[in-house]
């Protein structure tokens, strides 16, 4: 997701409502949220990068075939639960490592797989992480927004 010039990440397991999530995004946010992409987004930093971390789309637009061509940095990387009602945290780089480890596509040879570790490294360290727990509703996009962008929701949010 990209708003405004920032990246966002929703990761969570297959069928739990990432691109719901995002397509809720686009639907109160307006024409200012893109999804870069529908399935796997590239990400890239640390190593010679430092600690900018930056989200790409891909190719790999998901079953919505949604990807867009372009890039922003990453300010955010939201760990999507399902629940009955909206909240969100900040998590600690430690509890969100096996999450990053299972969304990664990890290559079997080096250096491949030294720089990718590179960079989960760098979203680790250096990008915000949250857990978000949610039903499919507007009050879910407020809270993701808010604590995501630091942004006043009903300040941005556009009409149906």
């Amino acid at each position: 997701m990209k708003y405004r010039g920032a990246g966002y990440v929703f990761t969570a397991s297959s069928g739990t409502g990432k691109s719901t999530h995002a397509f809720l995004w686009q639907r109160y946010l307006g024409r200012a949220a893109h999804i870069l992409s529908g399935d796997k987004p590239v990400i890239s930093g640390g190593g010679e990068c430092g600690s900018s971390v930056t989200v790409w789309g891909s190719p790999w637009g998901g079953k919505e075939r949604i990807f867009e061509n372009g890039s922003a940095p990453l300010r955010g990387v939201c760990l999507i639960e399902r629940g009955r009602t909206c909240a969100i945290e900040r998590v600690e780089a430690a509890e969100f490592l096996e999450t990053m480890l299972r969304q990664t596509f990890m290559p079997s040879e080096d250096p491949a797989a030294t720089r990718t570790l590179e960079v989960v490294d760098a979203v680790l360290a250096n990008v915000p992480l949250w857990r978000l727990t949610c039903d499919i509703s507007e009050d879910a996009v407020l809270t993701s927004f808010e604590a995501l962008t630091g942004l006043d929701y009903d300040a941005c949010r556009v009409g149906e």
